[in-house]
């Protein structure tokens, strides 16, 4: 009777156990997907392709062992044995559906905390291509220093600034970047989607005039 007992007792922490790995990388992964391009900023697209091919060889090892566990156990535990099954068939349809939602949000969240500070950014640059502040060569992009109070918004605080004619063109790298890897945001004045500029590629618009770059 005892043996049985301590049989059932591993059994049960076993599962307890597995279920809760289970649960810590559904987690894991959530945070890497959101994350993602923080990842390849910090690791460069060099060494973060590993991570997530890390990450992807972990979901393999632990979608098998839920559902290698399932015929050894099933008339001892009943229903449980399918949870661990479960969590990681939920962990997939997060990953296959909401792998570019997860993203976005991260970078539109990134946007909106300095919102009004890139905005100001673009009322201080207009200001002082009105009034001899800033001198531009007409068509080609030149690098200005960003003032003191909006030291942050990107990367050794220098902005990418290209003027032709009336319109002009803004960009924020948002530092990390390597092998034509350039984060950032991009404003337009006339709010036309940005060509790609040798490393620069812009994918999405996140408000009018503004566009998510790598």
């Amino acid at each position: 009777m005892t043996n049985d007992i301590s049989i059932k007792q591993r059994q049960f922490d076993f599962w307890e156990v597995f279920l809760i790995i289970c649960l810590a990388y559904t987690v894991v992964t959530i945070l890497v997907i959101f994350f993602e391009e923080d990842l390849f900023r910090i690791f460069t697209p060099f060494l973060a392709p590993f991570i997530l091919l890390f990450v992807f060889l972990v979901y393999l090892v632990l979608a098998f062992a839920s559902v290698s566990y399932i015929p050894f156990q099933i008339r001892k535990v009943s229903w449980r044995v399918f949870v661990p099954a479960i969590i990681n068939s939920i962990t997939f349809l997060v990953v296959y559906c909401f792998y570019g939602t997860l993203g976005d949000l991260r970078i539109n969240l990134g946007f909106r905390i300095n919102e009004n500070s890139y905005i100001q950014v673009v009322q201080w640059v207009e200001q002082s291509l009105s009034n001899g502040g800033i001198l531009l060569n007409d068509g080609k992009e030149e690098v200005v220093f960003l003032p003191k109070v909006f030291h942050g918004l990107s990367e050794d605080n220098r902005i990418y600034v290209t003027k032709y004619q009336e319109d002009i063109t803004i960009f924020f790298y948002r530092g990390g970047g390597l092998f034509e890897y350039s984060p950032g945001f991009t404003y337009r004045s006339d709010n036309n989607f940005p060509a790609d500029n040798g490393d620069i590629v812009c994918y999405r618009q996140i408000k009018p005039h503004w566009y998510a770059c790598s």
